[in-house]
């Protein structure tokens, strides 16, 4: 007998594109599939309201105040939709969630999703730990932070994230990488390193070109010009950097990458690099935050610290270089993924978390039980 199908609201503050937003919609619209009823309140007029919608996702617009006054709407859309579980994926939902909950006895159980390395107070996290049912952390490192300060391991549950579903499937139209290779070489004969994400330490990236003989393109996907990275480029003469704001579908940019590259120090567990590794993409990572959890330096991927520019440009080097390396670490890679990191995988563990945090909540509550979506 198949276990009756959940009424699910996530909530996110956080409306503009990312790798965050991006997991919220794939798992809304997979749940949506999967015959849950499923709501995401974001905010009013956002880029992450618009995806919701145009994944045939139920939006329900927040506008994002005190905790009071967001509480107060999050109560509302939870009772409308007679919500059996609350995902809070960032910080001021998170907060306006427990408003909801303390001041308008919204039922539903609550779970946490930390998607990057906390920095909340210990005391605060501590104390809004015992005001939920469960937490996901999406690495390791993510949830060695939270135990660290104050999280109770009973209360944790790792579920990584995966690669989007049909994204390893889906072949990007040629005219489309056309396009795209035309966007980004800027000189012919040389190869392109790209980075796709929102602003995440690509100035590492760029200083590192001063270290790097052959030309290079390098692709900054997902920021617009600014006026450091400017100065830093022309301070590179003999290389090219491209500057690619936002896109919708980075699949086309992808095709086009020699090296995937990712110098952030605060990824929880990152969709580009999940990507780059199912895609078949040669990558080169910082040893922090929850990059490690995913690649195993030297065996499906590089890893360089952070801040030594010289370590990111021999890294460089050694991927378009050295015989043989490039294709060793992304069969490595690529068979990762499709043995632990599938999309498949995270929703059904995550749906595991779901029904464990609404059965802890019953009990909590003296056998309250949730009205199910028929």
């Amino acid at each position: 007998m198949s276990e009756p199908r959940l009424s699910i609201l996530h909530t996110c503050w956080e409306g503009h594109p990312s790798g965050q937003t991006r997991v919220i919609i794939d798992l809304a619209r997979a749940q949506t599939a999967a015959g849950h009823r499923v709501r995401v309140a974001c905010p009013a007029g956002s880029a992450l309201e618009g995806q919701v919608i145009d994944a045939g996702v139920s939006a329900a617009p927040l506008t994002f105040g005190g905790a009071g006054e967001t509480g107060a709407e999050i109560a509302r859309i939870a009772t409308e939709s007679r919500a059996e579980l609350i995902n809070a994926h960032s910080s001021r939902d998170r907060k306006a969630v427990l408003w909801a909950r303390r001041h308008r006895g919204v039922p539903a159980a609550v779970v946490f999703t930390r998607h990057v390395r906390t920095l909340t107070f210990p005391l605060k996290l501590w104390w809004q730990s015992t005001q939920v049912e469960r937490y996901i952390a999406v690495s390791r490192d993510v949830a060695e932070r939270l135990i660290a300060r104050g999280v109770p391991r009973g209360k944790l549950v790792v579920v990584p994230n995966g690669v989007p579903p049909g994204f390893m499937e889906r072949v990007p139209d040629p005219a489309a990488v056309a396009e795209a290779r035309a966007r980004l070489t800027r000189l012919p004969a040389a190869p392109i390193v790209g980075v796709v994400s929102r602003r995440k330490a690509q100035d590492v990236l760029v200083r590192a070109l001063r270290h790097v003989e052959r030309p290079l393109n390098l692709a900054l996907i997902g920021v617009g010009p600014e006026p450091l990275l400017e100065r830093l480029a022309a301070e590179a003469p003999q290389h090219a950097v491209t500057f690619v704001p936002f896109v919708t579908d980075p699949r086309p940019y992808y095709a086009c990458l020699a090296v995937s590259a990712l110098p952030s120090r605060q990824e929880g567990l990152s969709i580009a690099q999940l990507e780059s590794m199912a895609l078949g993409i040669p990558f080169v990572g910082s040893r922090f935050a929850g990059i490690p959890d995913l690649t195993d330096d030297g065996v499906d991927g590089l890893l360089v610290e952070h801040g030594d520019t010289r370590a990111w440009a021999r890294a460089i080097e050694r991927l378009l270089s050295e015989p043989g390396l490039a294709d060793r670490l992304v069969a490595a890679a690529r068979r990762k993924v499709l043995e632990s990191y599938t999309f498949d995988r995270t929703l059904a563990r995550t749906e595991a978390v779901y029904r464990d945090a609404i059965a802890f909540r019953a009990r909590s509550r003296g056998g309250y039980q949730a009205v199910t979506a028929g």
